[in-house]
């Protein structure tokens, strides 16, 4: 899942525009890690 991220990211950074499905996919996962992240954050600050 990692190289689907650079790769969405690196086209991009290169001035492409990723598919709009490629876009939501890696906004969907960036979203999700960013909210286990912080869940876990939280839940060993209790």
């Amino acid at each position: 899942m990692t190289g689907f991220v650079k790769d969405a990211l690196g086209k991009r950074v290169q001035g492409d525009r990723p598919s709009v499905v490629r876009a939501l996919v890696v906004a969907l996962m960036v979203g999700v890690g960013a909210a286990v992240a912080t869940y876990k954050l939280m839940r060993t600050q209790g």
